[in-house]
């Protein structure tokens, strides 16, 4: 966590779930949904053809 310390133009990392605030410039941390992304495609394969 972030200590009371931070100087403008120091770089902050956030995280999106938690709230919490990290001092420095963290690697962004990326997950692809491959499960929704399974059924999303599903919904192709299903749907009716076009008039």
């Amino acid at each position: 966590m972030i200590s009371s310390n931070s100087y403008e133009g120091e770089f902050l990392s956030l995280d999106g779930n938690s709230g919490a605030v990290y001092p420095g410039s963290l690697a962004p941390l990326t997950e692809r949904p491959e499960q929704a992304l399974a059924a999303i495609a599903k919904w192709g394969v299903n749907a009716p053809a076009s008039v």
